[in-house]
């Protein structure tokens, strides 16, 4: 649910919308009740849901627990600036963006550089049109005040800063967000260590996978060794080979952004070491895929094919450089259901 200006979600705010207040709104005078009392009234009359809910919204033009004119005006002075509040936010993401538009410049064409420049630009553009339109929303609900009662006032002010936190949120994660990018692009440092610990990262996936491909083998009876405590090889295979899919688009990934190191590398020093742990990933993941690809799975991929081409299919979609998150996300949609007992004690990792 949307946040309210406190922090807090609210049912109020996900009321549906009304063209002003109707009749009954109209003709109930909530000033002077108790805020009890006229929750109650507002509930009787149909312009609220509940009790809960008309409490929560008219506790916000109350004044020592009485639905008050002067805490009308209150309210409408605080939505004012509650709205406000995101555009000195947005106005310095801005900044910000321009800022890393120039320190960029010698390197734009860097595809991990390029999309992540563009994507703030269009995050940007999503938050000042959302400003735009809480300023009309509040201009349409200051037009309206004298149309509509009071409940139906309280409510969509109340709605409205729900809308503004949420706008304020937006703007300060891009101001965060940039200022993160400013600050890599600005240290060879900071660029190297990031890009060695999403290597790390990935190592520790072609790790996990290593040892459920040598579990399914051995449970199997591929390969000589210790007895496995694999369940269900089949399913273990399964997974394994949805994350096997999955690190290609993540080694691909990498790739990508150690170009952008490359292009960035006045300062950065020798970068061959690096290029030389990103070519062994790809011989480990070229290893894995020869492990699974070794047991007699003809019924397995009877059984889990669809599922493993359904996932390529959907990581096809994807071009790098791309977000970590969505590619699990997508890995999480088709192997979300397979039992994770499928995996070999000890392997840390879902993939």
């Amino acid at each position: 649910m949307p946040r309210t200006d406190d922090g807090a979600t609210d049912a109020a705010a996900d009321e549906p919308a009304t063209d002003g207040a109707t009749a009954d709104d109209s003709a109930v005078d909530l000033f002077g009740l108790p805020t009890e009392a006229a929750a109650e009234a507002a509930v009787d009359a149909g312009n609220a849901p509940d009790r809960e809910t008309a409490r929560a919204v008219l506790d916000g033009v109350s004044a020592d627990g009485v639905v008050d004119e002067e805490a009308v005006e209150d309210a409408l002075a605080h939505t004012a600036k509650v709205v406000s509040t995101p555009e000195t936010r947005a106005e310095l993401a801005a900044m910000e963006l321009a800022d890393v538009r120039e320190a960029a410049s010698g390197a734009s064409d860097a595809a991990v550089v390029r999309t992540r420049i563009e994507t703030f630009e269009d995050r940007l553009s999503a938050v000042e049109d959302a400003l735009d339109d809480l300023r009309s929303d509040l201009q349409s609900i200051l037009d309206r005040r004298g149309e509509v009662g009071t409940y139906a006032l309280a409510r969509d002010l109340r709605r409205l800063r729900a809308d503004a936190d949420e706008v304020h949120h937006d703007a300060d994660e891009l101001l965060v967000e940039a200022e993160e990018f400013g600050r890599w692009l600005a240290d060879p440092e900071i660029r190297r260590g990031s890009f060695e610990a999403d290597v790390a990262a990935l190592e520790e996936v072609l790790d996990d996978l290593a040892e459920t491909a040598a579990a399914v083998r051995a449970a199997s009876g591929d390969a000589d060794g210790d007895d496995t405590d694999l369940e269900e090889p089949a399913v273990a295979w399964a997974r394994a080979s949805l994350g096997h899919r999955v690190t290609g688009l993540l080694l691909e990934d990498i790739r990508t952004e150690l170009d952008g190191l490359r292009r960035l590398a006045d300062e950065d020093g020798d970068l061959d070491g690096l290029g030389d742990r990103v070519d062994d990933l790809d011989r480990r993941r070229d290893a894995v895929r020869a492990a699974l690809d070794e047991p007699e799975r003809s019924e397995w991929v009877k059984r889990f094919g669809d599922r493993i081409d359904a996932c390529e299919a959907d990581l096809a979609a994807f071009d790098p450089p791309v977000s970590w998150g969505e590619v699990q996300s997508i890995l999480s949609e088709h192997s979300g259901d397979l039992p994770s007992g499928a995996t070999p004690e000890g392997a840390d990792t879902p993939w």
